[in-house]
């Protein structure tokens, strides 16, 4: 307990005089050494940063990285967002717990592995994808991985044969570069008619009708963040999209 508390107290000293502004770090510090954030890390954390405690554990539970229980020695989390879950990751998850004889959620009696459902790790191109401890894994096909244990040692399951050029342009005969072919197939039409005939009020009022929403956790009306945008003071206004999420 002590080499514990020693551990502990080392971390915090090099966040002597901070305040919340160091929160994030201080608990990547704590998970990174113990594996885990204990409620006694957390009073020692508010006491050092001055931060509510609950505020503290706002934090800890809205990122899946952390965790408040100890976790095996290696965590693998598979993700299982829409990118990943419509390229198998599911059976991957589950696979993995089969070889392991646990469930999802779960440590292994010997505490070498923990192994999770995650949500979006920001590694779509790469389906389906997991995160061993701090190393992301992509491309895990279901179908190759007989020996689970491959993945829980970190070992990529190799590619398939590597198409030169444009994958896109070589089985559809589309260029995605190119304006003009898709023209020729129609597309684009929304967009020119937004541009050209319809006015911003009525294009942000058809994206409301629409209920299309963010793909980020929050889950936030499109039409009512570009509304928010059109009405806010001053020029330009800009509508930053996050490109990484499932």
């Amino acid at each position: 307990m002590t080499a514990i508390l020693n551990v502990l107290e080392t971390i915090l000293e090099r966040y002597n005089g901070r305040q919340r502004d160091a929160l994030l770090p201080v608990l990547w510090d704590i998970q990174t050494a113990f594996g885990s954030i204990n409620a006694d890390a957390v009073q020692a954390i508010s006491h050092t940063l001055h931060v509510p405690a609950s505020d503290i554990y706002g934090v800890i539970s809205f990122y899946s990285l952390f965790d408040e229980e100890p976790t095996g020695e290696t965590i693998i989390r598979v993700c299982g967002d829409p990118s990943c879950g419509l390229a198998g990751a599911d059976e991957i998850l589950h696979k993995l717990c089969d070889h392991l004889r646990i469930e999802p959620g779960e440590t292994t009696p010997d505490g070498r592995f923990t192994v999770e459902h995650s949500t979006c790790l920001g590694l779509c191109e790469h389906a389906p994808a997991a995160l061993i401890s701090r190393r992301g894994v992509g491309e895990q096909s279901a179908a190759p991985v007989r020996d689970p244990l491959r993945l829980l040692d970190g070992d990529t399951v190799p590619h398939g044969a590597v198409l030169g050029g444009d994958p896109q342009m070589f089985l559809t005969g589309l260029d995605g570069q190119r304006v003009q072919p898709l023209n020729e197939y129609g597309e684009y039409r929304a967009l020119r008619r937004a541009l050209i005939e319809l006015s911003p009020e009525t294009v942000i009022t058809e994206v409301e009708a629409s209920g299309l929403v963010g793909r980020g956790g929050a889950g936030f009306p499109s039409g009512r963040n570009w509304r928010f945008t059109l009405g806010a003071p001053g020029q330009p206004h800009y509508v930053i999209c996050n490109a990484d999420e499932s």
